[in-house]
């Protein structure tokens, strides 16, 4: 679990007299049932909530920084004007894709690519979940050079 959360525990602690330990563990096993019960948990993020697996790597960073790859994804959102059309090819579960359907805005679209299936459902979901779903074209596929 991130910082936020220990220094929430520690205060607790603090306040009732009870071992941070203790409280980590509930939260902890808390969060196992929740995994066990679905496999998905939402994040925060800076561009807004995501829906994740437990075991990615990819979450992880979200749940730590708030974002996946923060100065890449500035840099590219720096260069994007809004009513353009952008490729987002490997779109995971829309880490890029909804920060950058957000700055196309309405008039523009994202044509987002993912082949694994399961995270091509949280993209879309994800896109559902931020309200930007009608400026992303999720293509559940890859992007090649070939035909086939």
């Amino acid at each position: 679990m991130g910082l936020w959360l220990r220094q929430k525990a520690k205060a607790l602690a603090e306040l009732i007299g009870y071992q941070e330990t203790k409280i980590l563990q509930a939260v902890f096993a808390a969060a196992g049932a929740a995994q066990a019960s679905n496999g998905y948990r939402q994040l925060p993020t800076l561009y807004g909530p995501m829906l994740a697996r437990y075991d990615d790597m990819i979450a992880r960073q979200l749940e730590a920084y708030g974002g996946h790859t923060r100065p890449e994804l500035a840099m590219v959102l720096d260069l994007i004007k809004p009513g353009a059309v952008v490729v987002d090819a490997g779109a995971h579960i829309g880490s890029f894709a909804v920060p950058l359907a957000q700055k196309v805005g309405p008039t523009g679209k994202v044509l987002a690519f993912e082949p694994d299936p399961e995270n091509f459902a949280l993209l879309c979901r994800n896109s559902e979940l931020n309200k930007v779903s009608a400026q992303v074209q999720a293509f559940c596929g890859i992007v090649t050079d070939q035909p086939g």
